[in-house]
């Protein structure tokens, strides 16, 4: 995995907030997944895409 700028802004946001951090994470996954902008499939692993 590259680390990007927004990347690593991820890692430090779930080291520093933890549970909040999740939450809100969620919510933007519902969000996404609403507007059909993300596809979650489940096999013998988690895969998230974002179109």
């Amino acid at each position: 995995m590259r680390l990007t700028p927004r990347t690593a802004s991820f890692q430090r946001a779930l080291a520093s907030h933890g549970e909040l951090f999740i939450e809100r994470l969620k919510v933007l996954v519902e969000k996404y997944q609403s507007e059909g902008k993300l596809t979650i499939s489940y096999e013998s692993q988690l895969v998230m895409a974002v179109k």
